[in-house]
């Protein structure tokens, strides 16, 4: 099986979104991640687009560049 069709792309702001659902909250989503709930929040309506390698980790993602064809 081709590893890169195991790969699920999912925005930041999906993620922020699935987080706030199974945390019951934004607030308790960044509490338990220890991660600002003002930035979560930006991270979520977009305001803020590329954090750090940290962050990502905490959002339990992978950084992985995406590029279309023309």
């Amino acid at each position: 099986m081709d590893y890169f069709a195991q790969l699920k792309e999912i925005t930041l702001s999906q993620r922020v979104a699935d987080l706030e659902q199974y945390y019951g909250g934004l607030r308790k989503a960044a509490r338990a991640l220890k991660i600002d709930a003002a930035y979560l929040y930006r991270l979520k309506t977009g305001e803020k687009k590329n954090p750090s390698t940290g962050i990502v980790y905490k959002l339990g993602l992978k950084r992985a560049a995406i590029y279309k064809l023309r």
